[in-house]
């Protein structure tokens, strides 16, 4: 992990920064095993933040209310299509 300061109170804030968007990834991996079905253990890290990554990048910049919504079921159909092997 590379951080973008050396001020201790930067650094700090960037850690959490990391822990919080990996726990956010972690509950999605969670919420689309329990919701749709797969084993939790079929669900890829790697595949988890490459395919929030790429949402990121796609959604348009304007926010509209549907958008967290639609932007969550597409991360979960994403995930659904790249399962690792049972």
């Amino acid at each position: 992990m590379v951080l973008g300061s050396n001020i201790p109170d930067r650094v700090l804030r960037q850690i959490c920064a990391h822990l919080l968007v990996h726990h956010a990834l972690r509950e999605l991996m969670a919420k689309t095993a329990a919701t749709r079905g797969p084993d939790a253990d079929r669900i890829s890290f790697t595949q988890t933040l490459r395919s929030a990554r790429r949402s990121v990048t796609l959604t348009p910049a304007s926010f509209s209310p549907r958008l967290p919504v639609t932007t969550l079921i597409l991360l979960q159909h994403d995930l659904l299509e790249r399962l690792l092997p049972p």
